[in-house]
């Protein structure tokens, strides 16, 4: 009773990772990623990105990554979050592209994932199979009630470390004209990204002094 009324909440941000195994085919893992930070944003986003690029590298192996997400401005699409296309290769190893989906465009897997996880944990509690009263228990039965999905548990602490350290790279952030208008963002330069617009050609941006 106590975990079916409790008012605690965690993060769960999930991902569909599509990739091609050696003989070309198409292939997905999912990921569901839990987290006792509420905040759902920028450095939170940061934290999830580089537990998730580190999990899927230790499955297969990639020299490329094509990012595509919602346009939420407060975890996505910001001047914050594109600046992480400019250092995708020191932090992460890899280059990368980030493309937004349009307004509305409906649910997609990675809400598929992300309600599977949740009503498995919730069935676990009404069935009196698991009391849940942390971010990291709600994570350890989710990884046993879905076995097809790939559960990682990030601790508040690594947030917090991270959106320290990241700091003075935000300070330095530029932001972009138009921002909620962007579809697509590529690295450019060391300092410059080059952005695609829903209704006319792209344009270049430095994005850091």
């Amino acid at each position: 009773m106590a975990s079916h009324w409790s008012n605690e909440s965690v993060t769960v941000v999930t991902a569909v990772v599509y990739y091609r195994d050696d003989n070309k085919d198409l292939k997905h893992l999912s990921y569901a990623l839990i987290s006792d930070e509420l905040s759902h944003d920028k450095g939170s986003i940061y934290v999830f990105n580089k537990a998730l690029l580190d999990a899927v590298s230790k499955t297969i192996s990639f020299k490329q990554v094509h990012y595509w997400s919602d346009g939420t401005s407060a975890q996505f699409k910001n001047r914050f979050n594109l600046a992480s296309v400019l250092y995708h290769s020191l932090d992460f190893g890899t280059q990368a592209t980030w493309s937004f989906f349009e307004t509305a465009h409906g649910k997609g897997a990675v809400d598929g994932v992300g309600g599977a996880v949740k009503h498995a944990v919730w069935r676990a509690i009404l069935q009196d199979r698991a009391v849940v009263n942390s971010a990291e228990e709600f994570a350890r039965f989710a990884e046993n009630e879905c076995l097809t999905v790939k559960v990682l548990n990030i601790p508040k602490e690594d947030i917090t470390q991270a959106k320290e350290q990241l700091l003075e790279r935000w300070n330095a952030c530029i932001s972009i004209p138009e921002t909620h208008s962007i579809h697509y963002v590529t690295k450019l330069s060391d300092t410059t990204v080059k952005a695609r617009y829903m209704y006319r050609t792209c344009s270049s941006f430095l994005l850091l002094p």
